[in-house]
């Protein structure tokens, strides 16, 4: 009977003990929560290499370059996890800026919020695009090709 009491207890000094060292590390972190998403072509549905800005009142708070993992595109924020509205600001070399409000509206215990694919058309007036004229050469086509994305 004494040998199970005294297991029980240093079980629950542990237990205590472990509990305390958690509720301290989560505490370190508690404040704040996660804004993620990703940044794809609107036709292809790829991940384009961008420059994500994260604004609030038209200040910029935080800015980072999107990360490609496979085809996607992914960015992260951290910001204080309070209800908020934010402004996210995407450009990206031959296409057209794009920008996109998200709203925080209920906290909870959520840790992370994910914004909706942000999807930017090409600038087709763009100097990517823009054709060039090469004396002596003659391009004949014997084949048409459509790509369609529905």
């Amino acid at each position: 009977m004494k040998k199970n009491l005294a297991i029980y207890w240093v079980l629950l000094k542990k237990y205590i003990f472990l509990t305390l060292l958690i509720g301290f590390a989560q505490e370190k972190v508690s404040g704040q929560v996660i804004l993620n998403g990703y940044v794809v072509d609107s036709f292809t549905k790829t991940g384009v290499k961008a420059k994500v800005k994260l604004c609030e009142n038209e200040k910029t708070i935080d800015s980072v370059e999107t990360r490609i993992v496979r085809n996607n595109a992914f960015y992260k924020f951290r910001v204080p996890a309070t209800k908020h509205k934010y402004s996210i600001k995407v450009s990206s070399e031959g296409y057209i800026d794009t920008t996109v409000v998200y709203e925080i509206k209920h906290i909870a215990r959520n840790t992370s919020f994910s914004v909706p694919d942000i999807l930017l058309e090409k600038n087709f007036n763009s100097d990517i695009y823009k054709s060039v004229d090469i004396d002596g050469i003659e391009v004949k086509g014997t084949q048409i090709r459509f790509a369609y994305r529905g």
